[in-house]
């Protein structure tokens, strides 16, 4: 069965908290749906004069039941309830299933999100990542005995 992706547009011109949204909302949506199925979730932010949505989210679930049972349920009547807390408008809601994914690497440890709570999480895993590789190098080098971890160039 292939995924089922909600997206959810929030029209331009409608208030909208993203700092809420971000912080609270997300959140709320990852413990309620996450046992439903919710496999992730990306979020644009549009502010072009021509466009008709300020955001929209997408969200996959395992497949189409997974999202039907997650919005029926007292979990998703919750996460519905809370969205007049970040805007003053109604959203657009559209279901459909992948037909076609494909995703382009350009280098493993390449900052690719934007969100300010992940930039600060992205910077830890590289500079563990750093750590990693650099204690891994030490262990094929005759210099490990001089160089404690300490003194890693990070």
């Amino acid at each position: 069965m292939a995924p089922t992706i909600i997206s959810v547009r929030y029209p331009m011109g409608s208030k909208f908290n993203m700092d809420y949204y971000l912080s609270v909302h997300l959140p709320l949506i990852k413990k309620n749906w996450g046992p439903f199925g919710l496999k992730g979730w990306k979020v644009a932010e549009y502010s072009g004069s021509e466009d008709p949505w300020c955001v929209v989210g997408w969200f996959e679930f395992e497949g189409p039941d997974h999202w039907a049972k997650a919005a029926s349920s007292d979990e998703g009547k919750e996460v519905f309830g809370d969205i007049p807390n970040f805007t003053d408008k109604g959203a657009t809601t559209l279901t459909g299933s992948v037909v076609l994914e494909t995703r382009v690497v350009v280098a493993a440890a390449e900052e690719v999100l934007v969100a300010e709570p992940e930039r600060a999480r992205v910077r830890k895993q590289r500079q563990q990542w750093k750590q990693h590789v650099f204690v891994h190098a030490l262990r094929d080098s005759s210099q490990r005995s001089q160089i404690s971890r300490a003194q890693a160039p990070l």
